[in-house]
């Protein structure tokens, strides 16, 4: 710096006005290139920041999505089976109840009494949703996927309530002398296998002369089909919003690899 202060004082000190000119406007032009390029390396540095976060993001999500899919596969084989054993009971139902096995009709009971209820995972998504981080995200489309995909959750978690509600507080007491639910957990629920039999005389098939008990099966199975259909949606819904976190993760990592290269 010194040097170029000589420099000035001597082309000053010459008055070579024109030389001096060029000089102090080369300088200025250093000055300004200089400032830029130190912008430049700090919007570079707070891209890679926010890249970071971002890639933190994308990866907490895709991960999530992954458990999920692995959770709506599940409600959906069980909502499934519940359907079809609902629907053979319904087929059963009358007063010749008598020509069926009964160990056929508690296990279809078993499998009728259950409620699937789809429960995903949302640690991720709740944090980005709640904290502000959702703008790191530069897909609109992403945005909207994610904010859709909450709003869907809720939707399942209700309905799937409503259907345990129903059959805990109305379909169970209604059978709670009508059947023997120890005969059927005993032998088809499995932490129950040690229970012996009841000593109460029940024939379980008794219950297919029922007519509430029909009706009721029948609001079942159609909830069931309902929320068959909803979980197709669901898993569409998911796979849609999946595809693209792991479509932008695939291109930010490779940003992210050329950055390395870089810096």
């Amino acid at each position: 710096m010194s040097l170029l202060k000589r420099v000035r004082r001597s082309l000053s000190e010459e008055n070579d006005f024109k030389r001096y000119s060029r000089y102090a406007i080369g300088e200025v032009v250093l000055l300004v290139i200089g400032v830029l390029i130190a912008l430049q390396i700090n919007n570079w540095n707070q891209e890679r920041r926010n890249n970071k976060i971002r890639l933190e993001i994308l990866e907490n999500l895709s991960e999530e999505f992954e458990m999920n899919k692995e959770e709506l596969a599940f409600n959906a084989e069980m909502a499934n089976g519940i359907a079809n054993s609902t629907f053979i009971l319904l087929e059963m139902m009358g007063p010749d109840y008598e020509r069926f096995d009964p160990l056929i009709v508690d296990s279809l009971l078993s499998v009728a009494f259950l409620t699937p209820n789809f429960l995903p995972n949302r640690g991720a998504l709740t944090d980005l949703l709640n904290s502000g981080k959702l703008n790191y995200l530069k897909s609109d489309v992403l945005r909207s996927y994610l904010v859709s995909w909450d709003a869907y959750i809720d939707a399942a978690s209700e309905y799937g309530n409503d259907i345990e509600k129903t059959m805990t507080l109305i379909v169970l007491p209604y059978l709670f002398d009508k059947v023997s639910i120890r005969n059927i957990d005993r032998k088809y629920s499995p932490g129950n296998r040690a229970l012996t039999a009841s000593p109460f005389k029940v024939d379980n098939r008794k219950i297919l002369n029922d007519l509430s008990f029909e009706n009721m099966m029948d609001d079942h199975y159609y909830r069931m089909t309902d929320l068959i259909w909803f979980y197709s949606l669901l898993e569409a819904e998911m796979n849609d919003t999946h595809d693209i976190i792991l479509e932008i993760l695939e291109r930010d990592n490779r940003k992210n690899k050329a950055w390395k290269l870089l810096f």
